[in-house]
């Protein structure tokens, strides 16, 4: 299947390494990645192969990253994990992922699981099945060895054995 190619051309372009905007900015898009960014003078060139986005007013910035969130949570201020199935959190975490994506976060920290969703949900983007922003939990991987169970969470539904971690807080 061949790629789709995009070229984004908006009224600015907001250079993070520079710290400037950057007038009448072409950015090219291509396998989901960022390829080049050029001056609007080039689109006129390049527009015949590529599907043309335009935000005349707008301004274009880097993808934001969301560094605390849940996505399991169903943001009505009831714990979790005490109130909801794993169908049902990963339900909402495919929800909340498509909100984040939505608002410009293409890469999001979240600081909670439960019992294995976020791997799962991971998987479904990886795969294509739902989209969301690259997905990073805080745990296994930077904890070394212990997981994020809460002392709330009733006694033996930590999971986290099975995704690599040496010892349970339970």
């Amino acid at each position: 299947m061949a790629s789709v190619k995009r070229l984004i051309r908006a009224r600015w372009l907001l250079d993070v390494r520079r710290g400037e905007m950057v007038p009448d900015p072409l950015v090219v898009v291509a396998d989901g990645r960022i390829r080049e960014i050029l001056p609007r003078a080039t689109a006129v060139a390049r527009s015949s192969d590529h599907r043309v986005l335009a935000f005349s007013g707008g301004c274009t910035l880097p993808g934001l990253i969301n560094a605390h969130l849940h996505l399991c949570a169903p943001s009505r201020g009831v714990p979790f994990y005490r109130r909801q199935s794993d169908r049902m959190a990963l339900l909402w975490a495919v929800r909340n992922a498509r909100a984040e994506l939505a608002g410009g976060v293409t890469t999001a920290r979240d600081c909670g699981d439960q019992h294995g969703v976020l791997f799962r949900l991971r998987r479904a983007m990886a795969t294509g099945i739902c989209q969301g922003p690259r997905l990073q939990p805080w745990w296994p991987a930077e904890d070394r060895g212990t997981c994020g169970c809460r002392a709330e969470q009733p006694k033996g539904t930590c999971s986290c054995r099975s995704f690599g971690v040496m010892t349970c807080r339970e």
